[in-house]
This record gives C-alpha cells, sequence and structure tokens, in this order.
C-alpha cells in the first residue's frame, strides 16, 4: 500500500524485515579541478552500498564509475579517507 504526503511524494509502508533497494543516487563528497567537477554518490543496494564517482567537466560527456560496493560502514569511510587524500595529492579540492 503507497501513501502521498503533502509534497506529493509517494511513502510506501515497508513489512519489517522487508530489504528494499533505493535506486537513487545520493551525493556524498564532491571535488573541483580546474573546470571538472567530481562528485562521489552513494546508493543503497540489496548487497550494501554502492559508491559510483560522477566527472564533468564543460563540453564533455560526463563519465561515471562504480567505485566500490561496501558491506560496512568501516570499510566505506576507510575507502574515502584514501580517496580524499589521493583526490588532494592529484590537485582537486573540496566544492
Amino acid at each position: 500500500m503507497s501513501k502521498k504526503r503533502g509534497d506529493d511524494t509517494e511513502v510506501k509502508e515497508v513489512k519489517e524485515g522487508e530489504v528494499i533497494a533505493v535506486p537513487e543516487f545520493k551525493p556524498l563528497l564532491e571535488y573541483r579541478r580546474g573546470d571538472e567537477t567530481r562528485v562521489y554518490n552513494v546508493r543503497v543496494v540489496a548487497e550494501g552500498a554502492e559508491l559510483w564517482a560522477v566527472t564533468e567537466a564543460p563540453g564533455r560527456v560526463p563519465r561515471s564509475v562504480k567505485e566500490g560496493l561496501f558491506t560496512s560502514a568501516a570499510e566505506a569511510l576507510e575507502f574515502l579517507d584514501e580517496v580524499h587524500r589521493t583526490l588532494l595529492a592529484g590537485g582537486w579540492r573540496d566544492a
């Protein structure tokens, strides 16, 4: 059964123990270098959380790469910390 909230967003009832996959990407980190922008997005899937990197630049087709699938928060945080250090060393800056 689904319900409508006041903002016209559909809300579905979920049974206890039911696994739901959220297909939407949620922005997590954003970096810039020159005219390029790289956004790290997370998407919850049945197996855990996928991390995707999307790089955009004017006049170019956006590129996306699946960076990994994480099943634990500690694993994801360790990876993101390494990504952050690597990007800063490569000339990228927090947006």
